[in-house]
């Protein structure tokens, strides 16, 4: 490195003259007005700005040459084409030399478009799935003992007709969304009722069994969904209208075709059937699903308030929009969260959650880097093994025999936190963590620094089978901040500290995976929708930026997509 003149030296130069002038060298200043540290800079590129104290100066701005003006000033677009950069600049002047290091984000800041609040949709997919699970509700309610049940015997002016027994096929339900509400279209088949006829004939008594078959049924259930001021789901259920067709009437036994004509002209099965499923369905006239959903949840650190503020029904699905809070109050007004469409490259998703990137700010500004945090002090046999995969850095070979290592782990104070649409969920940039070894002696309790670097940590949060994250981490560039080995080649020990990083942390007790579900408190949520437990099968799939209707990404939200009956539908 060149030294520095903390004053000007003066030059003496030989004029044809004869005489002798002196020149005064001036001494090097470097100024950067523009951008400052931890900037955001937009989209593209970013003008640096600044002033040299002589327009001779050799100025480098990220390797390339830059030419001061007369006055000193000097200005340089960069691009910015990942989620941040460091701006190196370099100045040199008759032995002098300066340098300056600008870290700047791409993009805006994800706090300034915070929206307070969140939304989701329920897609034609998730009505799917939604409908299955209806169907089984039904199949439950509608069970062949509660129907034999509900039939008491009927006298047909001399004999009696008296349920035994009922089978159907399964209920099947389907979900249909549209801006007046939901329509559920219950299907049932092949609906039997195993009748006996008991009486008299010519003062003989007879019991014959009957049968009377409904080939089809179907049932059209209008829904309006709806959010009441507590912030509860409700439904409000219309009059059913249902269709049959003409019941078929079996007579088991020869001679008594005459007891089928009067079972079918003495009683209105169908009005019966009618009033058998209204009567059931009447007590849907106005459903809660659950308590209202207001809830404070603890996400690490921070409290998180959520709050039903709002919902709509159309051809796309159903969409909820919640408040957010953070450590205050949800709001009780939707936002100005627009709601997801669902629609995704990989195939449509049951659910879709409209979620802003100033949450992810939330969750580093809590103690989520805590599980990333290191201050050790590891004694004897335990040290033995940091002290080999020090020994295996470049320059390792060096390091001394202590009796103990130390090794801290420091994020920084610049950090962000993007959605990304690769195999990582979540981007988490640490572009100035610390990474620090030391030894210490036996009896001491002060780390003598062996090793210490400051590295661009990434770490990205990739999910699978379900909720279960695992925090994969990489150190794409840093630099040695002091080392106590003498190498060539500083840039090859920075690369093999991110690449030992992970398993490092794993091995002293970082936590490097955990399950999300558990962190969002997901299993209350679903609670708090009236979702009975095991009818959910909960699977976080990608992510994608939102769009508004010119197909522009709308500042800082992203497009979750959520399985929650299964395997997604392929597209």
């Amino acid at each position: 490195m060149r030294a520095f003149l903390p004053v000007a030296a003066t030059l003496v130069a030989c004029q044809t003259g004869g005489t002798l002038d002196t020149y005064e060298i001036p001494t090097l200043t470097l100024e950067i007005t523009s951008p400052t540290r931890g900037q955001f800079v937009g989209d593209g590129d970013v003008f640096v700005t600044g002033r040299v104290s002589a327009p001779e100066t050799v100025l480098y701005v990220e390797g390339e040459r830059v030419r001061a003006d007369d006055d000193g000033s000097f200005s340089v677009a960069v691009p910015v084409e990942h989620a941040y950069r460091f701006i190196d600049v370099t100045a040199d002047l008759y032995g002098q030399h300066q340098e300056a290091r600008i870290l700047v984000w791409d993009g805006t800041d994800p706090r300034l478009s915070w929206t307070n609040g969140l939304t989701l949709r329920l897609t034609e997919t998730g009505l799917e799935g939604l409908a299955t699970v209806l169907g089984a509700t039904l199949d439950a309610a509608l069970a062949p003992e509660a129907i034999t049940a509900a039939f008491p015997p009927i006298d047909l002016g001399g004999t009696v007709l008296a349920l035994t027994e009922v089978s159907r096929d399964p209920i099947a339900v389907d979900l249909v969304a549209s801006s007046a509400g939901l329509t559920a279209s219950i299907g049932i088949t092949d609906l039997v009722f195993t009748l006996e006829a008991s009486g008299e004939v010519f003062g003989v008594p007879f019991a014959i069994p009957a049968t009377l078959t409904f080939p089809t049924i179907a049932v059209d259930l209008p829904i309006v969904p709806s959010v009441d001021p507590t912030g509860a789901l409700a439904l409000a259920f219309g009059d059913p209208v249902i269709a049959f067709d003409p019941p078929e009437v079996a007579i088991g036994a020869l001679g008594f075709g005459w007891l089928a004509d009067l079972i079918a002209g003495a009683v209105d099965l169908g009005q019966l059937l009618t009033d058998l499923l209204a009567g059931t369905l009447s007590d849907l006239q106005d459903l809660t699903l659950g308590a209202p959903l207001d809830l404070e949840l603890d996400l690490l650190g921070t409290t998180v308030a959520l709050k039903t503020n709002g919902l709509v029904t159309d051809d796309a699905g159903v969409a909820l929009s919640f408040g957010v809070g953070l450590d205050e109050p949800a709001p009780s007004t939707p936002g100005e969260t627009p709601y997801p469409t669902g629609d995704f490259a990989d195939g449509p998703a049951d659910l879709s959650v409209a979620v802003h990137e100033a949450l992810l700010q939330v969750l580093l500004d809590s103690d989520l880097l805590a599980l990333l945090d290191l201050d050790l002090q590891l004694p004897g046999f335990i040290a033995g093994f940091v002290g080999n995969i020090v020994k295996t850095l470049p320059g390792g070979d060096q390091a001394p025999d202590a009796y103990g290592w130390c090794i801290g782990l420091t994020p920084g104070d610049l950090k962000l936190a993007r959605f990304t649409a690769g195999d990582a969920l979540v981007g988490i940039y640490l572009p100035e963590a610390e990474l620090r070894f030391g030894t210490f002696e036996e009896g001491e309790s002060v780390c003598t620094d062996w090793l210490v670097a400051s590295l661009a940590l990434e770490v990205g949060v990739e999910v699978s089978e379900g909720t279960a994250v695992n925090l994969a981490i990489a150190a794409p560039e840093g630099k040695l901040l002091a080392y106590g080995a003498s190498v060539e080649d500083e840039d090859a020990v920075v690369a093999q500290l991110g690449t030992t990083l992970s398993g490092l942390l794993g091995l002293l007790g970082g936590v490097t995976s955990f399950d999300l579900a558990d962190i969002l408190g997901t299993g209350d949520l679903l609670a708090g929708l009236g979702l009975p437990e095991g009818t959910v099968d909960l699977a976080i799939r990608s992510a994608q930026p939102m769009t508004d209707t010119s197909g522009a990404p709308v500042d800082g939200l992203w497009e979750i997509g959520v399985q929650l009956f299964g395997s997604p539908t392929a597209p």
